[in-house]
């Protein structure tokens, strides 16, 4: 009867219950314990997001960060492109149409500063810099590996390359130097020209360095294109965009520093209509090629300037030059912050139907590496 009149237990302490919620995870593998705490993380994380937006930030950052490492596991898009076993060449006189082209491959980014320089002694140095970078901008729009920016090499050469036009522009409104009519156009003296970027920020705010002699001056009328189709045709994560959603501006931060002004008006610069965003797993080369083939072919311009990558270039060249072309273009890639021009013709041939060609590649500043 004693026992029926006790009183109740004492609640347990703080450190008791933890000890008891902790338990199951104690029990089990150590693999598991790290996937339930970080299932767990996320959870909260999405719930923090709700009503943070550094969490938001944060939260889509590893969305991104798990969707870029799917796509360097399972993308096959250089393997997958289609290339028409018709010779360019074909088109010959049957070309109908004719657009002289710009590539501007954009300069160093972090990635390559990373990955690209010589393995030495430095490369643990860059390497797990760049980690506690990338750990420090998780809660924010930026990053070191995903859509990789300039590196301070790749911002230098930008720089490099942005007064060495500003330069060429000036000289040609005094009416000094060779005729060019292709660089007149570019540079905004005479004629008409349309200029478009991929939808990466290294590539973005090395074609505005560029062409900041033009599009300072430019007004409202004067805006860069971003185009999905000319992002870069690599597994590697720092070609995914950041600017992953359908008409979504590209996040540029810095690019009002590194141009020295006091502000950037994002919308007012830049067209995003053409993002179509991010690159599916199962993209084809080949399709991105002729879709901005066919896009560029059709500006009411007489030059179109594409700020873009290396591979996506070289495949370019590979694609749709003369297969007995010697162009360096085929094997080599353009130099960072390298200018090459070319003429596209296009043409519908009665055996292969419509079909693109590039003639008269020349090099304009930097050019194809050695």
């Amino acid at each position: 009867m004693r026992g029926f009149f006790s009183s109740p237990p004492p609640p347990p302490s703080p450190l008791e219950r933890l000890r008891v919620a902790l338990a199951p995870l104690a029990s089990s593998s150590t693999a598991s314990c790290m996937l339930r705490l970080a299932v767990t993380a996320y959870g909260a994380l999405l719930c923090a997001s709700l009503l943070s937006a550094r969490a938001a930030f944060g939260a889509r950052k590893i969305h991104d960060a798990a969707r870029a490492t799917a796509h360097l596991a399972l993308s096959s898009e250089r393997r997958r492109s289609r290339r028409s076993r018709a010779d360019p060449a074909l088109i010959g006189e049957r070309a109908t149409k004719r657009k002289t082209i710009v590539f501007i491959r954009h300069g160093e980014s972090a990635w390559n500063e990373i990955f690209n320089r010589r393995f030495d002694l430095t490369f643990p140095g860059r390497l797990f810099g760049s980690v506690a970078r990338e750990i420090v901008k998780l809660f924010t729009c930026d990053s070191v590996f995903l859509d990789s920016p300039l590196s301070e090499v790749g911002l230098a050469q930008a720089r490099a390359l942005r007064e060495r036009l500003r330069g060429d522009a000036e000289r040609r409104r005094r009416g000094e130097g060779e005729a060019d009519a292709t660089m007149d156009c570019v540079l905004g003296v005479r004629g008409k020209c349309v200029i478009a970027s991929s939808n990466l920020r290294r590539a973005v705010n090395t074609t505005v360095h560029a062409l900041w002699c033009r599009l300072a001056n430019g007004g409202a009328s004067e805006r860069v294109v971003i185009h999905s189709a000319l992002q870069e045709v690599a597994r590697n994560v720092d070609t995914y965009a950041l600017a992953s959603k359908k008409g979504e501006l590209v996040p540029t931060p810095t690019l009002a520093k590194e141009l020295d002004v006091a502000a950037i008006d994002a919308r007012a610069l830049f067209d995003a209509s053409r993002n179509a965003g991010q690159k599916p797993i199962g993209r084809v080369a080949s399709d991105s090629m002729r879709e901005f083939a066919a896009w560029a072919m059709n500006q009411d311009a007489d030059v179109v300037v594409a700020g873009g990558h290396s591979i996506w270039f070289r495949e370019f060249f590979k694609t749709y030059l003369p297969f007995d072309s010697e162009c360096p273009g085929k094997k080599k890639k353009i130099v960072n912050c390298g200018m090459v021009s070319f003429d596209l013709t296009f043409g519908v041939h009665p055996e292969h139907g419509e079909m693109y060609a590039v003639e008269n590649v020349r090099e304009i500043y930097g050019g194809f590496s050695k």
